[in-house]
């Protein structure tokens, strides 16, 4: 026994020291391979100031990011074939991860020592595109199914149930899922978005299509009531509030949203989302109605992203570099608001007035190109109410490119047929609408009642816009109008005088509102229209009004 512990007591320091040493070389092994491969996607734990990275060769790191501008490398774990990895997330002290047709569980209770706690194989001939966790229960899918695990036990997933999702009558694969109370929104890489019922797995049902989100969709992601749907080919997200999901609605549109979308998905502080955009770019959304989500700015960043994370007011970047910056999301607010339009700098004043440009009835050949060359001279947006007109692509195409918001007015200013069946009216605003998302993959929000509401029945008008409220439009009237379609032009005297009293009604019609629609017309006979914009726009800017478009009303 003395020989024993003799050599006992040689051994252990041994083996201490050995178990003291090898963490510092692994780790400054981690380092250099860290520094020579790009970090493939991260995520942060914020409540314990740890973040955890993927790279392609260095496999899975921890960080210790008290200090952020130095983060600290805590522990690496290798893992093999770490290039396939499609998505990742967090639960807890565990970190989800998928990879080729497998997934895996790495615990972080201790992060000093990660371990690699589970590790199964789907079976599925396709490699998985990634998941979502909602609830105890984790969805992993590929091109055409869903595969059910419970996470009753966060540690050991356990297998439940795979569904099929392929499009019924098609062939259209999935490009990803969005989950809302155990409803399933799937993006079809070629056909909208489908509805599943995965409440009873034993019972799924089929829900059918959102009639509201047309053509191909890249990428669909969810947060509490609202689902996010991105189409490539429109350049926009689509905002849908999924509280009732029976009946999803439009509640907003992201535009200028053109890239890809990173896996990290999107991020929260109090009212505001934050949605990553390819490599460089965060855009900001206002959700405080939920039923009417408002796109707020756009932050540049500089760096390619790997993870964001929000603590408190400061979103924290981990870009693909290993850098980790931090910025305060007020400060980003105030830099924005130096640098946004005048009306969004005026928004916090509490004596702005805000007018909005309305031209109804084009596009014209004629006039409607001239009223975009005053728009850009002056650098105001407008809303264009349209009709479907043959032969003007490129002056819509000018419209939207130009940044302007394109809103329905019918397809031919048809009163008796839109103000005398319900019916005739629905298929009117989806054969417009089909006509401008057909060409130009453009999504309207935003209508008018050709020749307005005032004066009509309520009834009429209050059957009209439930149907524009399901088929996610806004109604809009005018305040004040250039009165450019009376016949009685004539008399007002010359050219000249004509335009004078076009622009002098709009300016005069402003006393005393501080939000003002103004109404005018670019059909092809409303010249003077076009010759009175720039007098209406500087004077109503000697009387201290920005100019904004209707989605922002």
């Amino acid at each position: 026994m003395k020989i024993i512990r003799k050599i006992m007591s040689l051994v252990i320091p041994i083996v201490f020291m050995f178990q003291l040493t090898v963490p510092a070389k692994t780790e400054t092994d981690t380092v250099n391979l860290f520094q020579e491969n790009k970090v493939l996607c991260a995520r942060f734990d914020l409540d314990r100031m740890l973040a955890y990275s993927f790279s392609d060769c260095a496999g899975f790191i921890v960080y210790d990011v008290k200090n952020p501008k130095e983060p600290a490398s805590m522990a690496h774990l290798d893992l093999d074939a770490i290039e396939t990895t499609t998505s990742i997330d967090t639960y807890g002290s565990v970190i989800y991860l998928t990879a080729g047709n497998s997934l895996r569980v790495i615990d972080v209770s201790d992060p000093y020592h990660p371990a690699l706690s589970f590790n199964t194989c789907v079976q599925s001939e396709e490699s998985l595109a990634g998941f979502v966790i909602s609830g105890n229960r984790a969805y992993l899918f590929d091109r055409c199914n869903v595969h059910v695990f419970s996470l009753e036990n966060p540690a050991v997933p356990a297998y439940l149930k795979s569904y099929e999702l392929t499009d019924p009558g098609s062939s259209n694969s999935i490009s990803g899922v969005a989950i809302h109370d155990d409803i399933i929104y799937a993006a079809m890489a070629g056909n909208g978005v489908h509805v599943f019922d995965f409440t009873n797995l034993n019972d799924i049902g089929y829900l059918g299509k959102l009639t509201d989100v047309q053509g191909s969709c890249a990428k669909i992601l969810s947060y509490g009531e609202l689902v996010f749907v991105f189409i490539p080919e429109a350049d926009i997200v689509e905002v849908l509030n999924v509280s009732d999901s029976k009946s999803p609605r439009i509640a907003g549109i992201i535009q200028a949203f053109s890239s890809a979308w990173p896996d990290f998905g999107i991020q929260s502080y109090k009212n505001l989302l934050f949605l990553p955009e390819g490599p460089d770019k965060l855009h900001v959304v206002d959700t405080t109605s939920p039923e009417a989500v408002i796109q707020t700015g756009l932050i540049d960043l500089t760096g390619v992203p790997a993870g964001i994370g929000i603590k408190e007011d400061s979103i924290y970047i981990f870009d693909n570099q290993g850098n980790i910056d931090v910025m305060n999301i007020d400060s980003l607010n105030a830099a924005q608001s130096e640098d946004s339009t005048p009306a969004e700098k005026a928004e916090d004043k509490a004596t702005v007035k805000t007018a909005y440009i309305t031209i109804d009835d084009g596009p014209s050949r004629n006039n409607t190109p001239r009223n975009l060359d005053t728009l850009k001279k002056y650098g105001v947006k407008a809303t264009f109410f349209v009709l479907p007109r043959g032969n003007l692509d490129d002056v819509y195409r000018r419209i939207i490119d130009e940044g302007h918001v394109i809103g329905n007015h019918s397809t031919v200013h048809d009163y008796n047929n839109l103000y005398g069946s319900v019916s005739y009216f629905r298929n009117d605003v989806l054969m417009a609408q089909s006509y401008i998302y057909d060409k130009f993959q453009y999504r309207m929000t935003v209508y008018r009642f050709p020749g307005g509401t005032m004066g009509r029945k309520k009834a009429v008008v209050d059957e009209r816009s439930e149907i524009l409220k399901e088929l996610g439009y806004k109604y809009y009237n005018w305040d004040v109008s250039t009165a450019d379609t009376d016949p009685n032009l004539a008399k007002i005297g010359n050219r000249e005088q004509i335009v004078n009293k076009l622009a002098d009604n709009v300016i005069k019609g402003a006393k005393g509102r501080k939000k003002l629609i103004i109404l005018m017309h670019d059909s092809a006979g409303k010249a003077y229209s076009a010759e009175a914009l720039p007098k209406i726009i500087e004077g109503l800017q000697e009387e201290g009004y920005v100019f904004d478009v209707l989605t922002n009303y």
